[in-house]
């Protein structure tokens, strides 16, 4: 029964691609700016209390970071 309630107040998916998280030019501001935005901090807390899931999409990590994470792995 809470599941079935949650899915009803929750109602956005937001979906977000591009962060290049990982290399030596991450883009902080970006993720400052989602961060803010997904806690309601820009824009209305009313829209941004209806999101219930979040997709990191494709370009989100870097070559450098999957460079580095495939070396620790040899």
């Amino acid at each position: 029964m809470n599941k079935l309630f949650c899915l009803l107040l929750c109602s956005e998916v937001l979906f977000v691609s591009g962060l290049e998280i990982g290399g030596s030019k991450t883009d902080s501001m970006a993720l400052t700016l989602l961060s803010d935005y997904i806690r309601g901090g820009l824009g209305s807390a009313e829209e941004a209390s209806k999101i219930c899931r979040v997709f990191i999409a494709g370009d989100s990590i870097t070559q450098e970071a999957h460079d580095k994470e495939q070396h620790y792995k040899v």
